[in-house]
């Protein structure tokens, strides 16, 4: 085996053009730029079917994640300084909007990167927050110990920008120092690719500017799995969905056949009556014996087995009544991708604990208790079965607060509990121009009401 430089450069060189061919080809199934299974010739209808079964299968994936508000908990109780400061940072860096893109890119790659960016939010009463970039993995290529893949070297963000003077290639080196802080380096370079330094910035702190995480596990390496590994799956329910309408085009009108006389023998009267020259000759429909169920079968089995190796489940209308099933049914169906979101919350969860860890260090709140995130159920609730299943929780087996039955409705607690006070001080102050009223008309009449 070769150990020189030179060969490990080069299956480096190799490994990262076969990484940036697989997040072409991955986007292009998201975005239904699928291989057309069948050729068409010149002036032939084209019958190509693509089903994108590739971009449901990611949307799911992230619905379930990012698809309702997740909240940073750092103590229970009220709202603590440093919990307010992660919410505003966030909301000024569109929060939910953020996440779920980012969650978009690591369903395709397979890994994220966020690259943080001190002050670099104004918002409307003047303040500066912290922007948080959400860039693209395909322009981001790391290097980390090859004895620990979690320690990271340098990042390198490689991208293409135009000028007025015609094309411009930029690059920015994240290397780690000796003394722990980053170097931040930047290059240009105009036509052909021979970089020159354009800035130098030491990032002052023990932590990248960059935080990146894998989206599903992959032991053993450094990138994570994509949502799409099984992709090519898609290509034969596109195949067998073409081929099926090529022969409904072709096949499904009878065609008429005749038989023991010439063409030019045939005669129709002005009535359309089909006029035969013997009584031998015969002139009868050719249909399809078959209706085809075999292949549409086929057909639904391969989009069932796509989406079960995916993880998501196939939920057919035709054969499952969703609005008949309770919620542990509903659990049951949606079994997989619960486990796989499951998986997700903790690759994402920690991405983004580091992330509000890293946001207070550069605000100089060192030494924070790390904020924990609260997930909320991804499934659609049936209220008057998780309200009944509370009250027992609560009255009868005493094992849950109020409060948490509020966040398990989606309300907030101490909201509610403000707005019922509020309310009641309001019946109070009626009960009480009502009971001014009755002993204002009593002394009035000398008598009752």
């Amino acid at each position: 085996m070769d150990f020189s430089t030179q060969s490990f450069l080069d299956r480096m060189v190799g490994e990262e053009q076969e990484r940036q061919k697989g997040y072409k080809r991955r986007w292009q199934y998201y975005n239904g730029d699928h291989p057309r299974p069948l050729k068409i010739k010149a002036g032939q209808p084209d019958d190509n079917v693509l089903v994108n079964l590739s971009r449901m299968i990611v949307d799911k994936g992230v619905a379930f994640l990012f698809g309702k508000e997740i909240e940073f908990q750092i103590e229970e109780g009220n709202t603590t300084e440093d919990e307010q400061f992660l919410d505003d940072v966030w909301d000024a860096n569109g929060k939910m909007s953020l996440l779920q893109n980012i969650a978009l890119n690591g369903g395709v790659c397979g890994h994220v990167y966020v690259k943080i960016v001190p002050d670099g939010i104004t918002t409307e009463d003047g303040r500066t927050m912290t922007r948080l970039v959400n860039l693209d993995p395909a322009i981001v290529r790391p290097f980390w110990s090859t004895d620990d893949l979690s320690d990271v070297l340098w990042y390198k963000i490689e991208y293409e920008g135009a000028s007025p003077r015609g094309q411009v290639f930029k690059k920015q080196m994240i290397e780690r120092q000796d003394n722990g802080t980053w170097l931040v380096t930047d290059y240009a370079a105009e036509g052909l690719k021979m970089y020159r330094e354009v800035g130098k910035t030491v990032w002052p702190y023990s932590f990248a500017p960059i935080c990146d995480w894998q989206n599903m596990p992959a032991p053993n390496v450094y990138f994570g799995a994509s949502d799409l590994e099984d992709v090519v799956m898609n290509d034969a329910i596109n195949f067998l969905a073409s081929n099926l309408l090529r022969i409904i085009r072709y096949h499904a009108h009878p065609k008429t056949v005749g038989t023991g006389f010439k063409a030019t023998e045939l005669a129709t009267g002005v009535d359309e009556m089909v006029v035969l020259p013997n009584a031998d000759a015969k002139v009868f429909n050719l249909e399809m014996q078959s209706d085809l169920e075999s292949s549409r079968q086929y057909l639904s089995d391969l989009i069932g087995l796509y989406l079960r190796v995916s993880r998501i489940p196939n939920l057919d209308p035709v054969n499952i009544n969703v609005g008949a099933l309770s919620g542990f049914a509903l659990r049951i169906l949606y079994g997989d991708l619960l486990e796989k979101n499951d998986v997700k919350r903790l690759t994402y969860g920690e991405g983004i604990k580091e992330l509000n860890r890293r946001l207070l260090a550069i605000a100089g709140k060192q030494g924070v208790k790390p904020a924990r995130i609260v997930w909320q159920n991804p499934l659609p609730e049936n209220k008057t079965e998780l309200t009944a299943q509370l009250d027992n929780e609560i009255n009868k087996l005493g094992v849950t607060s109020k409060e948490s039955a509020s966040q398990d409705l989606g309300r907030d607690y101490k909201v509610e509990q403000e707005r019922m006070a509020n309310e009641k001080q309001g019946e109070d102050s009626i009960g009480s121009v009502l009971l001014r009223a009755f002993e204002q008309g009593r002394n009035t009449t000398g008598g009752t009401v």
